[in-house]
């Protein structure tokens, strides 16, 4: 119980948002019911400074609310109204009693750390800050995404540039190769003893060559096809 009010009032985590629980709670305070005369009605409102709820038998007529206006309790113990027009939603756009406060939702979504109501723009609520999660993790989503195409476009490009490589190389290893053999004395024709035919024989270099060649020559090729 807090003994700052001139009537006992009591902390609650959050006030009753319709009207069956709003009456639950009126039975268990004790609160009066009477309509003729609307003294010491349910209230549940958060405290001036908008750090907790307080549940209290109003000691005074349940006052009409303005449009444009929550409540809350002050002093010690007045309710006094207070400009929402600037929230986002949910600012009672006509009068009200002050027991039926719970039909503006928006009048008891409170802040309690911040000491704002969730729908002030000013105010740093829940689902602003689901939303900043959720973008961060698009954001890192598509981050994640790009870096994958970006590295697999620097791999198919390291493959390729690895395969002109081997091939540019290849072509000059050829273009060497066929210098040396031009270069070589030829060798000439000569007749092979016990035969009638003449043949054209290899030098050894060149044949060297052929045979070191070969294993290259099919790589390449399998590379190509």
């Amino acid at each position: 119980m807090n003994n700052k009010y001139r009537y006992p009032v009591n902390s609650v985590t959050s006030c009753p948002m319709d009207a069956a629980n709003w009456k639950t709670a009126a039975r268990r305070r004790n609160c009066s019911f009477d309509d003729v005369k609307p003294i010491n009605r349910y209230m549940c409102v958060p405290n001036q400074e908008k750090t907790e709820f307080l549940e209290f038998c109003y000691d005074q007529i349940r006052p009409m609310v303005q449009p444009g206006n929550c409540i809350e309790l002050a002093g010690t113990g007045t309710l006094n109204q207070v400009r929402c027009n600037a929230f986002r939603k949910g600012c009672p756009d006509n009068p009200y009693l002050s027991d039926s406060i719970y039909q503006h939702p928006a009048c008891l979504d409170v802040n309690t750390i911040d000491k704002c109501y969730y729908e002030d723009p000013m105010c740093p609520n829940i689902t602003a800050t689901t939303e900043r999660a959720d973008l961060t993790m698009d954001e890192a989503g598509s981050s994640w995404i790009a870096g994958a195409v970006i590295g697999s476009l620097a791999l198919v490009a390291i493959i390729i540039l690895v395969v002109l490589f081997r091939r540019r190389i290849m072509a000059m290893f050829l273009q060497l190769t066929n210098a040396g053999i031009q270069s070589e004395v030829v060798t000439p024709l000569m007749d092979i003893e016990g035969s009638g035919n003449n043949t054209l024989s290899k030098s050894p270099y060149e044949a060297e060559m052929e045979e070191a060649l070969e294993p290259l020559i099919r790589t390449f090729t399998g590379m190509c096809t």
